[in-house]
């Protein structure tokens, strides 16, 4: 039985590599809307425009802004959205992003990343947000 688009929850990949973010939207797209990104200031202008997405998938360290500056961002602008966020990582890590790391209680990929992995924590993310919304 084929889910229809309205009944799949929408998962935003946001990496400025377009090969790696092509990459898994296609480990993703059987079972989700799987949309993707390479410039983060553009996903914050489209979630100040009132786009919403069940899952941001953020590459950590990329130009412009990055996926920890993204972060904060989307958290002033709309908290729940916030907790939507899974990060990858590709280990050269600043001390900041470090920190930042550890502050995320588990929501960290590294890539290249496990595909059973990914659709492990994709599944665990959005356990928890769902189930969070519907409890409070």
């Amino acid at each position: 039985m084929k889910v229809s688009n309205l009944m799949r929850p929408r998962i935003l990949i946001v990496d400025d590599e377009p090969t790696l973010a092509a990459a898994l939207r296609r480990l993703l797209v059987a079972k989700y809307q799987v949309f993707t990104a390479t410039r983060s200031p553009d996903v914050l202008e489209a979630l100040k425009s009132g786009e919403r997405w069940d899952l941001i998938i953020s590459d950590l360290m990329m130009p412009e802004l990055t996926g920890m500056d993204l972060y904060e961002a989307v958290r002033q602008l709309d908290t729940d959205q916030a907790e939507r966020f899974l990060f990858m990582t590709g280990g050269a890590l600043t001390t900041r992003a470090a920190q930042f790391i550890a502050a995320q209680r588990g929501r960290t990929l590294d890539k290249p990343c496990d595909p059973a992995r990914l659709r492990a924590s994709v599944e665990a993310v959005l356990e928890a947000t769902t189930s969070a919304r519907t409890d409070g």
